[in-house]
């Protein structure tokens, strides 16, 4: 502990215990205004947020009918031009198929060693056989063509169809 000074230890402590005392109402009653001023502060702050809540809020109510009639037309909208949009690429890929096919300029002599072609083949792709008929490989190709305009249930038929002549077509080639 430090030493006192000698005024301090003069001075008697009833002294001191008034000076304590009014040094610790001055701080309560500091201590009170500065939280009334707080307070009003707040108040203040809470009046102006809820002039501009007021002032912000949309003068028409929520109607959930519109909305609803809003958002079906809306995903209506969507929803098409996303089909249109999927079924012009099939169209686009489709008619580039059809373009290479028409530029292809392979075009074999004959698609068997004996310069004809196995009737069991041509008859099981619904073409008529007729006994010592030569077929080129675009009348293969040729035979069934994908139509976009059949749907799912067509493409499906147009792929099992192609993969069918594939199959057949390295089955003569590996003859």
């Amino acid at each position: 502990q430090r030493s006192r000074s000698g005024a301090e230890q003069d001075r008697p402590k009833s002294i001191t215990a008034p000076r304590c005392q009014e040094l610790y109402r001055d701080h309560q009653v500091r201590r009170k205004k500065l939280d009334t001023q707080r307070q009003h502060k707040a108040a203040l702050e809470e009046e102006e947020i809820q002039q501009q809540i007021r002032h912000a809020s949309p003068s028409r109510r929520f109607d959930a009918n519109s909305f609803d009639n809003w958002y079906k037309d809306n995903m209506g909208r969507l929803k098409e031009t996303s089909d249109r949009r999927a079924e012009e690429l099939r169209m686009e890929q489709y008619r580039k198929e059809q373009q290479e096919l028409a530029e292809c300029t392979f075009h074999p002599k004959s698609l068997s060693p004996k310069g004809g072609m196995n009737n069991s083949i041509l008859h099981n792709r619904g073409t008529p056989a007729r006994p010592g008929s030569r077929a080129s490989m675009n009348d293969l190709f040729n035979t069934t063509q994908a139509s976009p305009k059949r749907g799912a249930q067509g493409l499906i038929d147009d792929l099992a169809a192609a993969q069918t002549r594939q199959v057949e077509l390295l089955g003569l080639l590996s003859e």
